[in-house]
């Protein structure tokens, strides 16, 4: 009875662990596409479609091995498949959201505000 338990805690872990390198791989790619779009000035519009067209292996693999642990774990194939692309979807929209921080960041000369020198000649009369 034991050793049907370790193993299949031992499955589930090798399970995970096939997750893992997808995870990672989408997460690279996410931050190569980041610094890319930056060098070729992408647009925050455009961003999604750009990261869409640039991870898309990546997120297909990772997809197919969310899927797989889930039915592998007793989930329905239609089932695991929402939530994988729910999963997919919301690093998109970190993504997405990290780029548009990164972009609207002002540089530093638009945000110094004009000094004006005053001088005494200039100064206000009490």
């Amino acid at each position: 009875m034991i050793s049907i338990v370790v193993a299949g805690a031992i499955g589930l872990v090798a399970l995970q662990s096939g997750i893992d390198i997808p995870r990672k791989n989408f997460g690279g790619c996410l931050s190569s596409a980041l610094d890319s779009a930056m060098a070729q000035k992408i647009t925050v519009a455009d961003y999604g479609a750009f990261v869409l067209k640039s991870c898309d292996s990546q997120a297909n693999s990772l997809k197919s091995g969310l899927v797989g642990f889930d039915v592998k774990n007793g989930i329905a194939r239609t089932r695991a498949s929402a939530d994988a692309q729910a999963q997919i979807d919301e690093y998109l929209v970190m993504a997405a959201e990290r780029y548009e921080s990164r972009v609207g960041k002002p540089t530093v000369a638009a945000v110094a505000p004009a000094v004006t020198a005053v001088t005494p000649a200039s100064a206000p009369k009490r």
